[in-house]
């Protein structure tokens, strides 16, 4: 009997650890307007994107907070993927892009008057079509302009 209950669990725990990664099929994301969700399939697209308003350009990989520790500034936590993001993504000083991913998913069409009219970003791993996460500045205006800090979105 234990022997058949030892077997059982090493099975078990066998098959856990070899199940395959499953890309998430939406991200949550939260702002100061509201709650959003970004499909994955418009995230992934954004890769096909034409160089547009500057983007895609680096992204360093850190939220951009800006906190008051004891009267010393202390900034730029680094953000972490989550949902079977490749490890390179949560490196320290990762090497990514950003491209703006719009909230309908409308493909990114450049900048208006000098506006990125999204707060959300689909993060790839440099140089390839890897997608590591979507992020969301916490502040946007009503018109959808996003600034300020970043934060990851919940992959589902």
């Amino acid at each position: 009997m234990l022997y058949t209950n030892v077997l059982a669990l090493a099975v078990l725990v066998s098959s856990a650890a070899a199940a395959p990664k499953v890309a998430p099929k939406s991200y949550f994301c939260e702002s100061s307007a509201g709650k959003f969700t970004i499909k994955a399939e418009w995230a992934q697209a954004a890769t096909s994107g034409a160089t547009l308003g500057g983007f895609p350009h680096n992204f360093g990989g850190m939220s951009g907070d800006v906190e008051n520790a004891g009267g010393k500034s202390k900034s730029n936590t680094q953000l972490k993927f989550f949902g079977g993001a490749n490890a390179k993504c949560n490196e320290p000083k990762p090497k990514l892009s950003e491209y703006p991913v719009m909230k309908n998913g409308a493909k990114y069409a450049g900048r208006d008057n000098g506006n990125t009219l999204t707060p959300a970003r689909a993060i790839f791993l440099q140089g390839t079509k890897e997608l590591c996460g979507v992020v969301t500045h916490f502040i946007e205006a009503p018109n959808q302009v996003g600034s300020g800090p970043f934060r990851v979105c919940d992959p589902a």
